[in-house]
């Protein structure tokens, strides 16, 4: 009877006891693999007009992804726009900093859809994680895909479909997150879940206050 207990506890609680284990066994490590960054973003960029969906988007990937991931868990990520600047050769600059992630973090908006740009490094980011086995893909779902959403499943690549159908989708909801940036929300536990052990210590939060906010949720 308590192993039935333990066990359903674990299922329930999965990512929030993965989360406090790495947390205290190895709450950083560096690592050996040659690689630069944890994770390169792949997000739409639309340079006509400055719909409000763009600031939305570019909002989040320039300013929530690197105060959470970077300062509070000591992440390090690849943002165009910020570590890649307009001007460079770009595809050569982008296929080798995709080839030194440790993820490809793929955020799926409708806007995807008009942008050069991201069907580029979706092919790169997605030959490297799933015919070089290279690396592991995150989904961020901005937006819902399907019902009366402009943004279908179908609409994706097959590669990225698959990945959908096999793995699933983080689901941002702006409306639904009353912290936007707390650690202890369900969007940036399962981000981190996916994310590799950190090289280094965060900027603005201490292991104590990482292993306080994962213990919360028991």
């Amino acid at each position: 009877m308590l192993i039935n207990v333990l066990m359903i506890v674990l299922k329930v609680f999965w990512i929030e006891v993965a989360l406090f284990w790495r947390d205290i066994v190895t709450p950083y490590r560096t690592q050996n693999d040659g690689k630069l960054y944890d994770a390169y973003v792949i997000y739409p960029r639309v340079f006509r007009g400055n719909s409000a969906g763009t600031s939305s988007l570019e909002y989040f990937v320039h300013h929530t992804l690197p105060d959470v991931l970077e300062n509070k868990c000591g992440y390090k990520l690849c943002i165009y726009g910020r570590d890649l600047l307009p001007g460079q050769d770009a595809a050569t600059v982008v296929e080798s900093s995709i080839q030194n992630s440790r993820r490809h973090m793929f955020v799926l908006a409708p806007l995807m859809m008009h942008s050069k740009e991201f069907a580029y490094e979706q092919e790169v980011a997605l030959h490297s994680a799933l015919i070089q086995n290279n690396s592991k893909v995150i989904l961020i779902e901005m937006e819902p895909l399907g019902g009366a959403s402009p943004l279908q499943v179908g609409d994706l690549q097959d590669s990225l479909q698959h990945l959908v159908k096999m793995q699933g989708t983080i689901k941002w909801r702006e409306d639904h997150v009353a912290n936007k940036q707390s650690l202890s929300s369900k969007f940036w536990k399962h981000v981190r879940y996916q994310m590799p052990v950190p090289n280094r210590l965060p900027k603005t939060a201490s292991l104590s206050d990482k292993t306080c906010l994962d213990l919360k949720q028991f």
